[in-house]
């Protein structure tokens, strides 16, 4: 399951020998897709983004390796582009950088960087600003560090679309990062109240809803319905204040495994990886991940409560 259910889409292209295959997926009832198009190194996905009511082209891209290839890809993506004008989303590993500093440890080539800048110029694309780590490509020996994974916008949907960010997240088992584009100022209105079925066999979440139980709330009123209801709203607060300190405590563990895993992805983010430290972070993320397990099992066994209150 995606999303915690089974409503997407998908569109492929296949790996061409050494080279592997694109996936693209989303969410029905967030993205309806109207056509693809799959070419050489990218899948285009045009579709209506629901919530905007924005009709746009999502591209996956994976550049191969060689010069020229690239450019030919530039060329076959810029002619797309002309020949099917609208609002563009191009995401994926470019397999080029901009600038000589988003490369460190490998070699440079400026042809490269300049038909890659005149492709991004040429299709009035913006390259959206990368927070988190800088590097998104890692090897394993924390030498070789380049910047090859981004999210290239058309500009007019810079207007429509302002605070969008892309963040670069922690580097798992793969070399390359995962990169989340998200739109950075937005108010999703108040926060459900959530239950765990799983608090009810954690220490003390017994004895909080007897106490919280037995005590009268402050109602002048001889309805039980609305004493009762009184009672379920005391309830609730109790056990979302309780929820919270669960949460805070949980996190407080993940944290004294996330901190020294951040210092080591900066260093390796800065060239200074060795074979030690990689073996130290692997270690970490072992430790940290047998915790994330135990809170994801938590989490599939969520029931969202919702009272009249």
């Amino acid at each position: 399951m995606i999303w915690g259910n089974v409503n997407f889409d998908y569109a492929f292209s296949s790996a061409r020998g050494r080279s592997g295959g694109m996936l693209s997926v989303w969410d029905n009832s967030i993205f309806v897709k109207r056509h693809i198009s799959c070419l050489n190194n990218f899948v285009v996905v045009e579709g209506e983004w629901v919530i905007l009511g924005l009709k746009c082209f999502m591209v996956n891209v994976y550049a191969p390796q060689d010069e020229m290839e690239k450019r030919v890809l530039w060329q076959l993506l810029l002619s797309f582009i002309n020949n099917n004008p609208g609002h563009y989303f191009i995401m994926g590993d470019f397999n080029a950088v901009r600038f000589e500093h988003e490369r460190m440890g490998t070699t440079f080539s400026n042809r490269v960087v300049n038909y890659f800048n005149d492709f991004i110029s040429e299709a009035s694309l913006i390259d959206i600003p990368l927070g988190g780590f800088y590097f998104t490509r890692v090897d394993k020996t924390g030498k070789k560090l380049s910047k090859l994974d981004r999210f290239l916008l058309s500009t007019d949907l810079i207007s429509r679309l302002p605070d969008m960010e892309a963040i670069a997240l922690d580097l798992s088992i793969a070399d390359h990062r995962p990169i989340l584009l998200r739109q950075g100022k937005l108010n999703f209105g108040p926060i459900p109240f959530k239950f765990f079925n799983s608090w009810m066999e954690k220490d003390g979440f017994e004895k909080l809803v007897i106490e919280d139980w037995k005590v009268k709330p402050v109602v002048r009123s001889s309805n039980g319905f609305i004493v009762f209801k009184e009672k379920l709203k005391k309830l609730k607060m109790a056990i979302r204040g309780w929820g919270v300190d669960q949460v805070k405590k949980e996190e407080a563990i993940l944290v004294n495994f996330s901190n020294p895993l951040d210092d080591i992805d900066k260093l390796v983010d800065m060239g200074a990886g060795s074979e030690e430290l990689h073996n130290e972070r692997r270690r970490i993320l072992k430790e940290k991940r047998k915790l994330e397990h135990a809170k994801m099992l938590d989490e599939s066994q969520k029931a969202k409560v919702k009272w009249c209150v």
